[in-house]
Parts: C-alpha cells; structure tokens; sequence
C-alpha cells in the first residue's frame, strides 16, 4: 500500500493526516517521467478504448487511446490526437474517424467513450463512423470524481502498470504539469487553462469503465 499510494493520498491514508491537496497531481511521473514511458505494449493489449473530450473557447478537443492490459493488468496510453481552440463539429468528426481508423487499423476492435455532456456531438460522431463505413462501439463517458481517477493513475503507477507510448506528447506534457487547485477549498484538479486537462479527462474517460476490473485482477487493494 505505501507503493501504491503518493503525495495527498499517502499522507491520508498510510499517515492518517487530513491535508488539503496541494502540488503535483502525479508526482512519481513528474519526477520520473522515463520510468513509464515505453516504446511497445507490455505483454500486449487485450482491449482498447478511445476516450474523446470535446473542446471549445480555452479548451482543446483530445482524443487519447489507451490499451488495457491482457487479463486488467494495468493501462498504456498507446496514441493521442490535441487540437487546441475552436474546432467546428465537422473538423471535430473528420478528425475522429481519422485517429479511430488508425488505431482500429493497428490494434483491432475497440470501444469510444465521449464526454457525456456533449450529446449532438457524440451523436455526429456516430453519424460520422457510419457514413464512412467504421464501425464502432460509441458511448457516454462515466465521468466519475476526478479526484477518484487521479488516486487511480497514481495506484496504477505505484504498482508498475501505467505506461506512457513516447508518441503521446500532449498526454506526457498533462501528467507532468498537472497540479490541485491551491485556491480551492474542496479537491480539485487546476483547471484555469494553464495546463492540458483536456488530454488527462479524455485519458481518464477511456479506461474508467474497466476501473473496477483492473482493481480486482492488477493486485491494487
């Protein structure tokens, strides 16, 4: 459990302090960063999900494709997509099928998960797929804490199962920079535009439905 755990999760629950949450969100990763980048799949990806978070004024559109491990034993980001500013529906669709029918291509069947809120988007996307014959299994993200999916991440590479492909460059960036809100009384992630939320969301969306399968079979407790 003391691997698992680090900065505001370690002092909460391996030392039983109530601090608030402050610096680094990944902090193994933003001092070692080389330790979970990785050039191939660790013993293979028995499924992959994308996870799409849409952009607009200040945000970027993220697509980010990640593999779960063969038998949940942990996550790879394998590909990301970033755009950052305005994207219109259609550049946003085109972009999609794009990035879906390269990863389908390379590493077989897999799921979407879009950001739930952005529903006619989610439905172009949809429209999108079948227009040009890429047939895809897309669905609402779960969206959960955000605090739960960092704690997540963290245990993840406290235990040696989250990998980085070096490709992904907007998703290294994110993890490295990612810090908790200092003015904020509750737990929160700094969303302020300072710094790539929108890669980590789009990250988090693609492997949060299986979260509780990787819990069970990774080793984390």
């Amino acid at each position: 459990l003391k691997n698992e755990y680090t900065g505001v999760f370690y002092k909460r629950f391996i030392l039983g302090l109530w601090v608030v949450a402050d610096g680094a969100c990944y902090p193994r990763y933003a001092d070692k960063p080389q330790d979970y980048i990785v050039d191939e799949l660790p013993e293979g990806a028995g499924f992959i999900s994308i996870g799409v978070d849409f952009g607009g004024n200040g945000s970027a559109t993220a697509f980010v494709c990640v593999g779960i491990l063969r038998g949940y034993k942990g996550v790879t980001v394998l590909r990301e997509y970033y755009k950052k500013g305005i994207v219109t529906p259609t550049e946003q669709e085109n972009a999609f099928v794009e990035f879906a029918r390269g990863c389908q291509e390379d590493y077989g069947t897999l799921e979407v998960r879009c950001d739930s809120e952005a529903q006619t988007l989610i439905a172009g996307f949809k429209a999108a797929a079948l227009r040009n014959r890429l047939y895809l299994d897309i669905k609402n993200s779960i969206k959960g804490k955000i605090m739960d999916r960092i704690s997540f991440t963290t245990r993840l590479m406290g235990r040696g199962a989250f990998f980085v492909s070096p490709g992904c460059k907007h998703v290294r960036e994110a993890l490295s920079s990612a810090v908790y809100d200092a003015k904020s009384k509750e737990d929160k992630r700094l969303d302020n535009g300072t710094t790539n939320i929108d890669s980590l969301d789009a990250m988090e969306y693609a492997f949060e439905s299986d979260v509780d399968k990787i819990i069970k079979l990774s080793g984390l407790r």
